[in-house]
């Protein structure tokens, strides 16, 4: 793919990004999610992978207080911009829409 999608969010200041191609999931899993307003609002609950083991899309719980009443949503890899924290190296995803979008998103049914 070209990466002229031009509508991935920018990285956070004080950040670097990341190329996905060189991440592997479990540095995903867990990462903190920040919506395109720089707030976190969630963590990535679910790596999904492609038949190679690329990363394909990640799931995300969205809504609800403290895991309950929330729902998971799935946000496609190549939509989000992967960064790290330039003191602590700690990773985070930014996906390219609000906390109140991502809500409205259908729920995640597994295959």
């Amino acid at each position: 793919g070209d990466m002229t999608s031009g509508d991935k969010p920018e990285v956070s200041e004080g950040h670097s990004e990341v190329d996905p191609s060189t991440v592997e999931a479990s540095a995903v899993d867990g990462a903190p999610v920040m919506s395109r307003d720089g707030e976190q609002i969630a963590n990535v609950s679910d790596v999904l992978l492609t038949e190679d083991g690329s990363i394909d899309s990640v799931i995300v719980n969205v809504g609800g207080v403290l895991g309950i009443g929330s729902k998971p949503v799935e946000i496609p890899f190549d939509e989000v911009t992967l960064q790290t924290n330039d003191e602590d190296d700690e990773m985070s995803i930014i996906i390219p829409m609000s906390q109140q979008e991502l809500e409205d998103m259908p729920e995640y049914e597994e295959s």
